[in-house]
């Protein structure tokens, strides 16, 4: 089905053709159009027919090119089609070749082989640029539409992401010269409840404001994409004078959050990441995270006499305590002490940087086992507490399938509800105490008994290994009893304790072998046949003795992996209130029941009450932004801002990149001044970069350029190379001569001239 042409009224894959394999534009105008918005038609060229160009030898492919023109022709009244490239290079998540292959637009109909020829070319010669050697182009030949405006819009900003605006440019007639970055475009930024613009910034070229219909029409696009990538998008789009058709959805591929969502003082990510899905959404919020936060620091204050609330920050969703709590609960700890994930708490860079220098820390250790012996029922028998909690928890276990979730009473749903609750409750309680002891145990010598243990033939495995052990031979020989018994005995498993992510269970089937098996060696430990009789002998007369302190070791992880258990049924029980929702038309999809907070949930539960749908549409876009923010384990609290330098000049433009450089100024005057003949760092000064020049952007240390904008496909693979560019920066190739020393700070889209002409000297520094 290669030489196929086919269009997006054909079942694709029912001609043997994946979707994923025709690129990313063709999987985007496939979602638009699965949503119902206005796409020009458009047909596609597999990867395959067009590597092999049969327009050259198939004349039946000739033919049906010409047919399908032709009733496209005959249904609008206009021939004239463009010829775009669709690649699994282009518009991915993590990387968009944003305008670096060629498009077409094509008049006449002998016209159209020759032009899918030099698409082909193109592509050749910028595969062989980027030494890149997979053939996998697709060409789209879609309708052209010539629009009166046209502009790309953002579901945030990608230079300064806040969830709470979106962004967008546009230009007169068609989107060539906003993307190619030759003008600078009318800029705006809007919120999405209502569709409202806030700010406009009147460009060249480009009118002065965007109508209040149209601003719906894609604001509606823009959250209904976000909703089919889970991501936040870009989408181009062209207003006709009837309608705006929609021309392209793809991921956003960097995102740099504003510093405005940042926490305001020093913190570090508690870790969260392990466990939960990030970011955190309302639910999770209100129903996990108050009782851990208290258990695990509220207490842990208490222990060294320090009465205080906990406040935590959410940065994307991910939780930040303040490094403040850590340095109370820490208290008198001696430095040697502190573990590793600790010592992570107060990088070197930290202005509150841990420093308790006291080698024996007395009080810290008589403070810590009198709260020991103070609390004996939890901490000195917590082996004990443990395994009274885990029989309790089997015992509901085993009623679990008594129970008709569906025929529930709302009495009856909170009355299981309480029951779990109250389990999570008990569990903290234990588990606080089983990580205390857990530490103590492996600081205190215990990695060298685990480590004496293996080498004697002694080996316990933690549950996890267990649960690796059965996976892996699964994967290897695919035997169902393998796969009955992962989902009966760890079908509960999630990959973090966020009820938005999916079962692990569901996750196994997608695993692939060779993966797990490349760290199969660190998860498994198997006894060694070949072990003297003596060594048998000793393993067997010790293991009692080694018992004890490897369970308090493996006692956390076993713990939390019986937890899941009960966080699993309490998922089970909202989902089945969520069925209830979707049955009423309340939500769309059942996993929009965690965009509610536990109050709106209650509600609607006891009294069928509701919240708005835009609500959760707003609750469902910040969850796709924060998801794609980077974040850091430690946020340092703001810095001082530095002080203005008198007496150099500055030159003002739109920074669409990040960081800051100082280097010497290029001129750029012809194609030839793209190789750079100056020592680094360099900085290339001209009016405009097309993407077709988007190469040399990993030869230069920044861009000076006169026009061009956020949304230009140079701005979008400059961020991606992390970059700094700084584009509208009015006269600027006449304003800055050949070797100024110039600084460009793109978080103050400020260009800064330091010393002037070629004797500035080589002062170059990176930032």
């Amino acid at each position: 089905m290669n030489n196929v042409l086919f269009s997006i009224d054909v079942d694709i894959p029912r001609l043997g053709v994946k979707v994923s394999d025709l690129g990313g534009k063709v999987c985007g105008l496939i979602r638009l159009c699965k949503c119902g918005f206005d796409v020009p038609r458009f047909a596609v060229i597999s990867a395959g027919a067009v590597k092999e160009q049969v327009w050259k030898r198939d004349k039946n492919f000739c033919d049906e090119v010409s047919k399908w023109v032709k009733l496209l022709e005959e249904e609008t009244g206009n021939g004239t089609i463009i010829a775009r490239s669709s690649s699994k290079l282009e518009d991915q998540k993590h990387h968009s070749y944003a305008g670096v292959f060629k498009s077409l637009v094509i008049k006449r109909e002998e016209e159209i082989f020759q032009s899918l020829g030099e698409i082909v070319e193109h592509y050749e010669s910028e595969m062989i640029k980027r030494r890149l050697n997979k053939f996998d182009l697709s060409i789209i030949l879609q309708k052209y539409i010539e629009g009166e405006i046209s502009g790309v819009c953002f579901s945030v900003d990608p230079v300064r992401a806040n969830p709470k605006f979106g962004y967008g440019e546009c230009v007169f007639q068609e989107n060539r010269l906003l993307v190619n970055g030759s003008c600078v475009p009318t800029r705006f930024t809007f919120t999405f409840f209502p569709p409202r613009i806030v700010n406009v910034f009147h460009g060249d070229q480009a009118p002065l404001n965007v109508a209040e219909e149209m601003l719906s029409i894609i604001v509606e696009c823009l959250l209904r994409m976000e909703c089919e990538f889970k991501y936040p998008v870009d989408i181009e789009w062209t207003w006709d004078g009837k309608k705006v058709w929609f021309l392209q959805a793809r991921y956003i591929t960097t995102l740099q959050a504003d510093k405005s969502l940042f926490p305001s003082e020093c913190a570090t990510s508690w870790f969260f990441d392990q466990r939960f899905i990030e970011p955190i959404t309302p639910f999770t919020r209100d129903a996990l995270l108050p009782p851990i936060v208290k258990r695990a620091h509220s207490d842990a204050l208490k222990m060294r006499k320090k009465e205080s609330e906990v406040d935590f920050h959410l940065f994307g969703g991910q939780v930040y305590i303040p490094h403040r709590v850590y340095i109370d609960i820490l208290g008198d700890c001696p430095r040697w002490w502190l573990s590793n994930d600790l010592k992570q708490l107060f990088p070197g860079d930290c202005p509150c940087k841990y420093k308790n220098e006291e080698i024996i820390g007395l009080r810290f250790w008589l403070n810590s086992f009198y709260e020991l012996f103070k609390n004996y029922k939890h901490s000195l028998l917590v082996l004990h507490s443990w395994k009274r909690w885990r029989n309790k928890t089997r015992l509901l276990l085993d009623k679990w399938a008594q129970f008709n979730l569906s025929n529930l009473r709302s009495e009856e749903w909170l009355q299981l509800w309480n029951t779990l609750q109250s389990l999570t409750e008990e569990f903290l309680a234990i588990h606080r105490w089983a990580i205390l002891w857990a530490n103590y145990v492996y600081r205190l010598g215990g990695k060298y008994i685990i480590e004496f243990a293996r080498k004697i033939g002694i080996t316990i495995p933690s549950i996890t290994q267990v649960a690796n052990r059965t996976l892996v031979e699964y994967l290897k020989t695919r035997e169902e009893n393998l796969r009955r018994e992962l989902i009966s005995k760890y079908g509960h498993r999630c990959e973090n304790l966020d009820y938005f992510s999916p079962r692990w269970a569901e996750v196994v089937p997608k695993w692939e072998e060779e993966v797990v098996s490349e760290n199969n060696s660190d998860m498994i430990t198997t006894d060694n046949s070949e072990k003297s009789s003596s060594r048998k002998i000793l393993s067997k007369l010790l293991r009692p003795i080694f018992k004890l302190p490897i369970e308090f070791i493996n006692l956390r992880e076993e713990q939390r992996f019986e937890w899941e258990k009960v966080l699993y049924l309490k998922k089970k029980l909202v989902l089945e209130v969520a069925k209830n929702m979707q049955e009423k038309n309340m939500i769309e999809d059942l996993e929009d029941v965690w965009f509610l907070t536990w109050d709106e949930f209650l509600d609607f539960l006891l009294s069928n009450r509701f919240v708005r749908p835009d609500i959760i549409a707003m609750r469902k876009h910040e969850w796709c932004v924060y998801h794609s923010f980077k974040k850091p384990l430690f946020i340092g609290g703001e810095c001082e801002e530095e002080s203005v330098r008198v007496g150099v000049l500055e030159l003002k433009g739109v920074g669409v990149s990040y960081g800051r450089v100082v280097g010497r100024v290029h001129l750029m005057s012809s194609p030839e001044d793209l190789f750079p003949n100056i020592p680094s760092p360099r900085v290339l000064v001209g009016q405009s970069l097309n993407p077709g020049q988007t190469w040399c952007l990993e030869l230069w240390d920044g861009f000076i350029l006169e026009t061009g904008s956020e949304l230009s496909h140079p701005a979008i693979l400059a961020r991606e190379y992390q970059v700094p560019m700084i584009t509208a920066v009015e006269n600027a190739t006449n304003v800055l001569t050949e070797g100024d020393l110039v600084e460009i700070d793109c978080e103050k889209s400020t260009v800064r001239i330091l010393k002037s002409g070629l004797n500035s000297g080589n002062y170059g520094i990176n930032y």
